[in-house]
């Protein structure tokens, strides 16, 4: 039995949001799901569209959130191959550094030890060494104002 796949032309169409023609095979009526989320989210109101440069290409996109600093996922993980700190040796060291203890109140317990990024990766911020701090549980979270 021979399966029929059907080849869909690209068709030229113009985004209902921004108005830019794009290229689509699959009917999409946005150039971009920045638009799309903008346009769902706030109506045809094009002043509330913020631009961002991304901070890995510097190419221009649609903020659709006030941290959005990249403007794809793609940017966002090539920002953080410097390190890897979800690997157990990396964070070892990172804890052995700070003699397992909170940085910021000096509590020593090791199971609830966790890294955190000084300035933001949100705010154009790195995986490098200068830039993680090992704090306890209750310090992170007051770091990030998180009740």
């Amino acid at each position: 039995m021979k399966l029929k796949i059907e080849e869909k032309e690209e068709e030229n169409r113009a985004c209902l949001f921004c108005k830019k023609v794009f290229a689509t095979s699959i009917g999409s009526n946005y150039c971009s799901k920045g638009c799309e989320t903008t346009h769902k989210k706030y109506g045809k109101i094009k002043k509330i569209i913020i631009y961002g440069n991304c901070l890995e290409c510097n190419k221009k996109f649609i903020k659709v959130s006030k941290t959005n600093t990249y403007c794809s996922t793609k940017c966002s993980l090539k920002r953080r191959e410097t390190l890897n700190l979800s690997k157990p040796l990396v964070r070892e060291y990172f804890f052995e550094k700070a003699n397992f203890s909170c940085q910021e109140c000096g509590i020593e317990n090791n199971n609830n030890l966790q890294l955190h990024h000084i300035f933001p990766l949100y705010k154009g911020g790195n995986d490098e060494i200068e830039n993680i701090a090992v704090l306890c549980t209750n310090c992170h979270k007051l770091k990030h104002h998180i009740q």
